[in-house]
């Protein structure tokens, strides 16, 4: 409510301002008062063409159902600001949870490529692939997500989960890479159960081979 008031107060001061209305969308969507975001954020995007304010606009009608023009929003977004993971991501996410995971691994496919750094369009290519039973594609994935820089614990926890989903198929994790990863992993995050289980079971495995 403080922030609503502040803001408003703002739009009577400088109501053709775009950074206002983002913000006062934002907080109109956080409060669950979506139309309301949506009449600024269109209003807004119609003075002035901005990729956070597409991205926000597929983020509201994602939340009112309105698919087809949350796709488009947030390809807008990306034809804007090419240089953000979370453009990408939203797209593909999009994508992937009304399962077109043809189109996800697309929009996660190009993503990896356009920002080879990027954490979480890599996250989202695993995803797409475990989608479609791709499953070399997913371990080959995520192993590359867990040697970027800075290490991810959560790359290290998707490859862990995948590796408990898919223990049955030993040719995905033939060689003695597996219990290597976990044991970064258990680096990561020595304090905690999950690591040192998933090296426990990866130690047995390999020694299984």
């Amino acid at each position: 409510p403080t922030a609503l008031r502040v803001l408003e107060r703002a739009r009577t001061l400088w109501p053709e301002s775009s950074d206002v209305a983002y913000n006062l969308a934002v907080v109109h969507l956080q409060a669950g008062e979506v139309d309301e975001a949506r009449n600024l954020a269109e209003a807004a995007v119609r003075r002035e063409t901005r990729a956070d304010m597409h991205h926000l606009l597929g983020d509201i009608y994602e939340k009112q159902n309105l698919y087809d023009k949350a796709v488009a929003a947030y390809q807008a977004a990306i034809r804007l600001d090419p240089s953000q993971e979370d453009y990408y991501f939203a797209l593909g996410y999009e994508f992937l949870a009304h399962h077109n995971f043809d189109l996800a691994e697309q929009i996660f496919s190009t993503a990896t490529l356009q920002l080879p750094q990027a954490l979480k369009p890599r996250l989202g290519l695993a995803a797409a692939y475990f989608a479609r039973g791709k499953y070399p594609e997913v371990i080959a994935t995520l192993k590359a997500a867990t040697e970027m820089n800075p290490p991810s614990e959560i790359a290290y926890a998707f490859l862990a989960r995948t590796f408990l989903l898919l223990s049955d198929q030993r040719e995905l994790f033939r060689g003695n890479w597996v219990s290597g990863k976990f044991q970064e992993y258990l680096r990561l995050k020595p304090d905690e159960a999950f690591p040192c289980y998933v090296y426990a079971v990866s130690l047995s495995s390999d020694a299984a081979q």
